[in-house]
């Protein structure tokens, strides 16, 4: 699966300090390459598809690619992975230019020497039975929406989802109404979107939401991949979850998040400026970060606007947590730290929060220009919120204070 070479030190012919050989057969079966002499040098061969089995994240150094030892940080895992499928080539078939004034331990080996260090520290792989050469073929995702007392909204994320969202499968929607006249008008809402599967919550307070979240969830759906939204939130662009899915799985990403891009240079919830963290390309539209290069809203692995995941990789950590509402779901989820992890993000954000109210006791801040009530009063008019005047919008935070226009449904 991957060849480790032999080469000779320009000008003088030699091969000090590093002497190449094969890797002792005892490493091998240990898995001890990381604290072994290193003698898998110049020149190497490897699968593509070895190589895209190491996960983002441990080609990272404080954000951004490796500066220095960055085929160390590529190297030791597919060695790990590879096991015995290594072969050792003895012919001299690389020259190593010593002269070269921008060899690495030249340019600063102080951080020649951290980086070492860190990839070293990295946990290790473990060795394939086999390599498989064929891209995964589960990209399928479902979307699980949430709402309480808030069918005009709803109505608006549903209608955006309709506008922009592709290649998704089955949509939930969780909601609760506190009276019979919210009843009525999410009745209407789920008339108009019949693509929408609704999942009512019962009236008491925190009877059943949890039950109802992780049956939809782990029982219901049926991808693998999930992405949540809270229902003041509005889709500005389009989305193609099957491309998003891609992404994660080449990357080995924790989540997509559509709700960040390098518009977002405010938090609002904070009331503070947040800089973009450092990040990488994979393409010309999606960038990479770690978690904990960010701040303010790049800081928390855990949102319920539009961040999607593999179901997989949270089942442990929600079916272990306690919450009986989306606020205390976020919350308490927010605890479990990922901060290590990558996330993906697209140039421009892909929707955005109108916080117009709370529905659910919080410090939350919100715009708070209009009641639940006068919002369902609207709605029985006949009126809808109007997206059109958000699409494509470069909001500088993921919530913003909107006013919102009303037209006929």
């Amino acid at each position: 699966w991957m060849t480790y070479g032999n080469f000779l030190n320009y000008p003088a012919y030699t091969q000090t300090p590093v002497i190449c050989s094969q890797i002792p057969y005892s490493v091998i079966l240990s898995n001890s390459y990381r604290t072994s002499p290193w003698v898998s040098s110049h020149l190497r061969t490897f699968y593509a598809s070895l190589f895209k089995k190491i996960a983002l994240q441990h080609l990272l150094y404080q954000g951004r690619f490796f500066p220095m030892g960055g085929d160390l940080a590529s190297m030791f895992p597919m060695l790990e992975m590879a096991g015995k499928h290594s072969c050792f080539v003895k012919e001299i078939l690389y020259l190593y230019n010593r002269e070269n004034p921008l060899n690495d331990h030249k340019v600063s080996l102080a951080l020649q020497s951290a980086c070492y260090r860190f990839v070293t520290a990295l946990p290790k792989y473990s060795p394939l039975t086999a390599l498989d050469f064929t891209a995964p073929a589960e990209n399928s995702s479902d979307l699980l929406l949430f709402s309480r007392d808030r069918p005009l909204q709803l109505y608006a994320l549903l209608e955006s989802i309709e506008a922009y969202a592709s290649h998704y499968d089955t949509l939930f929607v969780l909601y609760k109404a506190s009276t019979e006249e919210y009843e009525r008008a999410y009745k209407q809402v789920f008339e108009r979107f019949v693509h929408a599967t609704p999942l009512k919550e019962s009236s008491e307070s925190g009877c059943d939401f949890r039950s109802l979240f992780l049956r939809a969830l782990f029982q219901e759906s049926q991808s693998k991949y999930v992405a949540f939204a809270v229902d003041d939130l509005i889709l500005t662009d389009t989305i193609d979850f099957s491309e998003a899915i891609s992404s994660l799985q080449a990357a080995k990403a924790y989540a997509f998040y559509l709700s960040n891009g390098k518009n977002l240079t405010t938090c609002y919830m904070q009331r503070r400026a947040q800089p973009l963290p450092p990040h990488v390309a994979l393409n010309h539209s999606v960038f990479a970060w770690q978690f904990q290069q960010g701040e303010s809203d790049w800081r928390y692995p855990h949102t319920l606007d539009l961040g999607l995941y593999r179901k997989a990789a949270i089942e442990k950590d929600l079916k272990n947590l306690s919450f009986h509402n989306p606020t205390t779901l976020e919350s308490n989820w927010a605890k479990k730290s990922k901060r290590k992890r990558v996330g993906l993000f697209y140039e421009n954000s892909k929707c955005v929060n109108l916080p117009l109210n709370l529905v659910i006791p919080s410090s939350n801040r919100n715009s708070n220009i209009y009641t639940p009530q006068e919002l369902l009063t609207l709605f029985n008019q006949g009126l809808k919120l109007d997206i059109t005047p958000l699409r494509q919008m470069k909001n500088i935070s993921r919530h913003i204070d909107y006013t919102p226009q009303f037209i006929r449904r």
